[in-house]
């Protein structure tokens, strides 16, 4: 504001920026408000409230109602309003099935999934029973599995109910009515009337039994959706609480929400079933104890025998299946930090090195999946009459084993971020920590083997004595094997409204003091008192992908004054006037098309506008230059934040004289505190490090420039023109820490592309590379002729019991009881007894075979098909330009190689062993009644095109379903992704609620699509279960009519083979559905094998430059121009120039004119539109691009560490000896920390390096370079995370080890290249000025001279 209250010309251009977008973001507003209202109406309505009794079940009990109308405005049925007869026959869900076929669907037309569905209602209810759970069992007896079986006892117990009476009517089926029927059939004096009414009576049970078994199966569904939303919700809401995830890995946690929610909804769909067992057990044999003698027993005994084998099968499978998806959840980790990486490996020509590690977990997972296939397709294939039960067993033994269920129960087990926190005594004091010790969580391998360890010395140790004080120094023991300490006795304050300043070394432990602050480190001592509501700005800006707006009002309703403060003091007002869609421009995954200041400024606005008491802010200013920090120290921390108190991280000293107090860290203590005066004068650590810096100050040669053009800098800026003043101007930053993303977004407000959700059939396409990574089209061909002979031979051997029956004792007599199995022993006087008996025996010998022979063949073309595919999806990613991972967003490509993988790897095989023995079954069935009965082929032709119709419908909708159910899950990976690393930042202003509500949201979403899915696969089902029950009804009639004509032998055989139908063909159709929903999974990664495209110019014939190349590594831009993309605007434009070699070169320039555009050209991230670049006189597009990148090195202004070792972080290869690599740690002033870290070099480095400061990770980035000896090394503000002094000594290693290199500096801070041998100022993608940095200063009207003249004019002021 100006002195009369009116806003400068600056602000007035920053509002005209914005001001367009006031009446969007209104209606924004007012749709978000109309949604929080609904929401909390609906929470109200549909709130858990335990001990209620039987009303609980009053909305259930409503669906028993037969009868329901529908709900007035209610646009598409829901289940909550359908009554029984709707339920049982799926009817509610027909109108939904046809418009899907006819016209299809979008996921805004499926119907709301219900509110008693939901993950809020459910959380509740799960977290009050794990409450209840963890008081009366202790965390070390707790049972998630115990728990979840209190949620659904009721409802699994009524689903056992309708369950057994379907199991009564499939035995009345068989053992009542159609013993009747055939006896019937023997019988040549009885009536047409009593064989109807036995044909009639079959007829209606059978249809009895497909509904009850159906409406069991929506109920079980309904179930599991329960249970699944529940413990996913419940897990994030653990999550989001928590400081840390302990010792699980981003990678597991991803499996838990994709792979593992899954395996909870199918145990809760398959797991009751297993009634099925005993109950087929009694009943057969008390039949066979009624029909036949007690010898017959003996095959009874024969099928209870595989109970116990097929357990023991079972429970290995599940043994190998747990071992198998540890690895899983390793590769999954893997693939994620190297998605995470991914620019930093190309630059570094990693790729292979990154490949071949995930290739060889990937081997390793193969191997025990082979292992698990093979038993699940030998139980599967020896045992087809119940692949259910076995997949059912397979599952309880892999739960029993204690896997899937308890990983996430493990993370609801660990402690919860938050620590009690009161008010200071003092109200005074905004922050006050008293003798505070604070521990942060150790993760490693090492530290996790010693708390081992440690747990059985405190165990042993126990036992042999109870003495207090030993109980203590082994807790104590415990602890430090968990944990590391790394604060130790703080005693800090700060008072309210005052600015207060913390400093200190890299690594001393500045960080980790906010973070105590704020309640997100353990405390171990000590007390942390806290009065006022919080904002945070990390070190490294955490940014959501959202719009710009949706990121600075994180969740905040919109204050049209406070947005426009926060944006003019965080200096953002030219940047978004540049972005095409102003702040509703869309900002990538963790702000990937922003420069690293504007990421820094965004979260800086995120804060202002929170409008907390306490700030809390760490180092905010080390990526931006000294300008723009200025314009925010002034404007945001000492102007915006004026009254409110704030904790400033800084290393810039300039900056602390300004500060009220002032607190100096080392090596995890405060060691002074004072004023800036005070402290001055005592004359330690705080007034050395300070005089250093004033010593070396390598702005002295500015000064002294400044001298020189200060007087006129005023006539000089107002003379400028609008567009130059844009270069100085506070509304810009000079740096820019992205090559192809912040330039890019100029073309378009949208960055995330939209994916390509495929419509339709699955295309053949599809099948074809499934079958050619399986081995191609004789091998699958050869899978199918062992399918063939296996069912074929069980059927022959059904058909040759009959004759075998029929002959008899080989005379002219009919004479048999009513069952085929029960003939008269006259079979044995058959003079060809012999031979009957020998094709019979060696028929069950085949089977047992071909059986075995078909589950190997079987399971080596799938496991080979979905290795394939997985190997040539990574290496074909890996491979793409960096345009496809910053229009990608990661979950969509974690989602490719968890969710999908896990699909083509384990229930794939399985539904094509199921559906190819089913095909084969029915084919068989249908070819011996049309051999037994002719007349049968009408009515089958008649039932086909019904049956093509039904399975049509079912295709087209299930397809559209489970495309909306993939699609819907992607975002969660992301979401849950995103949240881990900004837990942080979450915590501080306070959004978990927020944060669970969206995923609340987005769950609820995916689980509408996949109830759906489920109700589409019971709704085909119970329609082809009636039309199988009509096949039972024809063949009975038929029978009736052919009475005295058909062998009774041949009757009872067609009767139970039509019995057999009647149970295989709607799961072989839905088999047939399924399966081809699961090749969705083959399609979306066929789809990004065809479509993705690898970087380089696969046009340009690839030359082999000279030997030892390059030697003086000189660099020729020859008229380059650079687009990133077809159809994006150039970046670059003709611009040409030259390095000279061994030549150190700063390059200059404002956000967006197109700096890191250069590096991209020159690493080839992106090819040129026009133009060569030459290095040594060879160009470079022509030679192979890993050739390339590895003689070139950069060092990002993010450091990059990989999950490993310190050793592996510099020397992934290999290369170097021990005594090197401690050089380059001296050399970058590492080496001392290092050596006081247990393990030294072999010392574990966490996800991201998230157990090193941000110092210690860009030094440990420098000194990966100096290890690499390029002749070419690009800077990217290396070092503007370290405090000064360290700053400085790092700069004279730079100088003396690269002093043969080539070096080009893209510049933040413009001190940094006043002693360079030349700068390079761009502006627009071009090159404004090219010279010494003597020479453009001696003149005041080069850009660069206004630049350093209003840098310097601000640091003055």
């Amino acid at each position: 504001m100006g002195p009369n209250g009116n806003r400068t010309g600056e602000e007035t251009e920053g509002q005209d920026a914005i001001e367009h977008l006031q009446d969007h973001e209104s209606k924004n507003t007012e749709i978000v408000e109309k949604n929080l209202n609904l929401q909390s109406i609906d929470q109200h309505l549909f709130k858990h409230v335990s001990g209620r009794g039987l009303v609980r079940y009053k909305n259930a009990a409503k669906n028993l109602i037969p009868i329901r109308r529908k709900k007035k405005g209610e646009k598409v049925r829901s289940i909550d309003s359908a009554g029984l007869f709707s339920i049982i026959s799926y009817s509610w869900v027909s109108k939904l099935m046809y418009k899907a076929y006819s016209k299809g669907i979008s996921i805004n037309e499926l119907p709301d999934v219900s509110p008693y569905d939901t993950c809020t209602h459910n959380t509740e209810r799960l977290e009050l029973l794990w409450n209840q759970e963890l008081t009366k069992m202790g965390p070390e007896k707790v049972s998630l599995g115990r728990v979840a079986w209190q949620f659904c006892r009721t409802r699994i117990l009524f689903f056992s109910i309708v369950y057994t009476g379907s199991l009564i009517c499939g035995f009345a089926t068989s053992t009542l009515f159609m013993r009747k029927l055939i006896e019937y059939v023997q019988s040549e004096r009885r009536s047409y009337t009593e064989g109807l009414k036995w044909a009639f009576l079959l007829t209606a049970i059978e249809f009895s039994r497909a509904l009850l078994l159906h409406w069991a199966w929506g109920l079980s569904y309904r179930t599991a959706l329960r249970l699944r939303s529940a413990c996913c919700a419940l897990l994030f809401k653990k999550i989001i609480r928590l400081n840390y995830l302990g010792d699980k890995s981003i990678g597991q946690v991803i499996n838990m929400f994709s792979n593992d929610s899954q395996r909870i909804y199918d145990a809760i769909v398959f797991g009751p079933m297993i009634i099925a067992g005993p109950i087929t057990t009694v009943w057969g044999v008390c039949y066979i104890l009624w029909v036949l003698s007690p010898m017959a027993l003996l095959g009874m005994i024969t099928f209870l025998l595989f109970y116990p084998v097929q357990y023991a099968i079972s429970y290995y499978t599940g043994y190998l299946r747990s071992k198998s998806m540890n690895i899983s959840d390793f590769r999954v980790r893997l693939t994620n930090e190297i998605l995470e990486c991914i620019k930093l490996i190309k630059m570094y020509a990693w790729e292979k090195r990154f490949s071949q590690d995930l290739l060889d977990v990937r081997k390793k997972e193969q191997t025990l999946l082979l292992k698990t296939a093979c038993l699940q397709c030998l139980s599967i294939c020896t045992v087809p009459t119940i692949p259910v039960i076995s997949a059912i067993i397979s599952f309880l033994a892999h739960i029993a084993a204690g896997n899937n269920i308890t990983a996430a129960q493990s993370v609801l087990l660990l402690e919860d971020g938050s620590i009690l926190i009161s008010k200071p005594i003092l109200k005074s004091q905004a922050v006050a920590i008293n003798h505070g010790t604070f521990a942060c969580n150790a993760f490693d391998a090492e530290r996790e083997r010693r708390s081992h360890v440690a747990e059985k010395e405190r165990q042993n140790d126990l036992k042999d004595s109870r003495d207090k004080s030993e109980n203590e120094k082994l807790s104590t023991l415990l602890h430090d094997a968990r944990y590391i300490d790394v604060l130790f006795d703080i005693t800090f304050e700060a008072t309210k409204g005052k600015l207060v300043g913390i400093c200190g070394h890299v690594g001393s432990g500045k960080s980790s003091l906010l973070l105590a602050a704020l309640g997100q480190l353990r405390v171990v001592e000590g007390q942390v008192m806290r009065d006022g509501s919080c904002a945070y700005v990390s070190q490294q800006a955490w940014i959501i992908n959202a719009t710009l707006q949706e990121n600075i009002l994180f969740g905040a309703q919109f204050d049209h004054s406070r947005y426009f403060k926060a944006i003019y003091a965080s200096n953002l007002s030219q940047d978004i006037a540049e972005m095409p869609g102003g702040d509703q421009t869309e900002i990538g995954e963790k702000g990937v098309n922003l420069s690293g200041g504007q990421k820094q400024r965004v979260a800086l606005a995120r804060a202002l506008y929170a409008d907390r008491d306490i700030y809390f802010l760490d180092d905010p200013l080390s990526a931006v230059d000294t300008r723009v920090g200025a314009h925010i120290f002034h404007k945001l921390i000492r102007g915006a934040l004026k009254g409110k108190t704030v904790l400033f991280v800084t290393h810039q000293v300039q900056y602390l004289n300004h500060c009220d107090d002032i607190y100096m860290m080392h090596d995890g203590r405060i060691i002074e505190h004072g004023t800036h005066d005070e402290l001055m004068k005592l004359g330690n650590e705080y007034a050395l490090m300070v005089t250093a810096i004033s010593a070396n100050d390598e702005t002295d040669f500015a000064m002294s420039m400044d001298e020189k053009i200060g007087p006129n800098l005023q006539s000089v800026d107002n003379s400028l023109p609008d567009k130059e003043n844009e270069v100085s101007s506070p509304g810009t930053d000079t740096n820019t820490d992205t090559a192809t993303e912040n330039d890019e977004i100029l073309g378009t407000p949208v960055l995330t592309i939209a994916e390509d959700l495929q419509k339709g059939t699955i295309k053949v396409d599809t099948y074809h590379s499934y079958i050619m990574a399986a081995g191609g089209y004789f091998f699958s061909c050869i899978v199918i002729l062992t399918f063939a002979i296996s069912v074929g031979s069980s059927a022959f051997s059904s058909w040759w019991l009959a004759l075998w029956i029929k002959a008899g004792n080989g005379l002219n007599t009919t004479a048999m009881h009513y069952n085929a199995t029960t003939e008269l022993n006259n079979i044995n006087d058959n003079p060809d007894f012999w031979y009957y008996q020998a094709v019979y025996g060696s028929t069950i010998g085949l089977m047992l075979f071909t059986s075995l022979l078909r589950s190997l063949v079987l399971t080596r073309a799938t496991l080979k098909a979905s290795t394939t595919l997985h190997n040539d999806l990574f290496q074909k990613i890996i491979q793409c330009p960096m345009r496809f991972f910053d229009t990608t967003p990661t979950g969509r490509i974690q989602h490719l190689f968890s969710r999908d993988m896990d699909e083509v790897d384990n229930r794939l095989p399985i539904s094509l062993t199921s559906l190819m023995q089913n095909l084969f079954v029915i084919f068989f069935a249908i070819l011996v009644i049309c051999l037994v009965l002719p007349w049968f082929i009408l009515p089958v032709c008649i039932l086909a095109i019904v049956y093509y119709f039904v399975s049509k419908v079912f295709r087209v909708a299930a397809r559209d379903l489970k495309r909306m159910e993939n699609k819907s899950r992607a975002p969660i990976i992301s979401y849950v992704t995103a949240t881990v690393q900004g837990l942080s930042t979450i915590h501080a202003f306070e959004k978990e609620t927020e944060f669970l509500t969206k995923f609340n949201c987005m769950f609820d979403e995916n689980s509408q699509c996949m109830f759906m899915c489920s109700i589409a696969m019971r709704w085909l089902a119970v329609r082809v279960d009636c039309l199988s029950a009509t096949v039972i009804a024809i063949t009975a009639f038929l029978v009736i009519a052919l009475q005295g004509e058909l062998p009774p032998a041949l009757a009872g055989l067609a009767l139970s083979y039509a019995a057999h139908i009647s149970g295989v063909f709607q799961y072989t159709i839905r088999l047939a559905s399924e399966t081809e929903v699961k090749f969705i999974s083959v399609e979306r990664i066929n789809h990004y094998l065809r479509t993705l495209v690898g970087e380089g110019n696969i046009s340009q014939r690839i030359l082999q430059p000279p030997s030892g190349w390059p030697v003086a590594a000189s660099i020729k831009f020859q008229n380059v121009s650079m687009a990133y993309g077809e159809e994006a605007p150039i970046i670059l434009k003709n611009v040409s120039f030259n390095v000279d070699a061994g030549e150190k070169i700063g390059i200059v320039g404002r956000t967006g004119s197109g700096k890191s555009s250069l590096t991209a050209a020159l690493f080839r991230l992106v090819e040129l539109t026009e133009g060569k670049i030459e290095i040594d006189n060879v160009d470079i597009s022509e030679i192979n691009l890993g050739q390339l990148r590895t003689k070139l090195s950069i060092i990002p202004q993010d450091p990059i560490l990989f999950n490993g070792s310190i050793r592996s972080n510099l020397d992934p290869f290999k290369r170097y000896t021990d005594s090197e690599i401690w050089r380059a740690l001296e050399k970058t002033k590492l080496k001392n920390r290092v050596q006081s870290i247990n393990g030294h070099l072999d010392a574990s480095v966490g996800y991201g390096g998230d157990n090193l400061s941000v110092g210690e990770r860009q030094l440990l980035c420098l000194s990966r370079a100096l290890l690499r000896e390029s002749k070419i090394l690009v800077m990217d503000e290396a070092t503007a995370a370290v405090d000064p002094e360290t700053e400085i000594a790092v700069q004279t290693t730079i100088q003396q080890e690269f002093s043969f290199c080539t070096i080009l500096i893209i510049a933040h801070r413009l001190q940094t290249v006043l002693f360079l041998d030349r700068v390079l100022v761009m502006n627009s993608g071009k090159i404004l000025e090219f010279d010494k940095p003597y020479n453009l200063l001696k003149d005041p009207n080069s850009e660069f001279s206004k630049m350093i003249a209003g840098a310097n004019t601000v640091e003055n002021k």
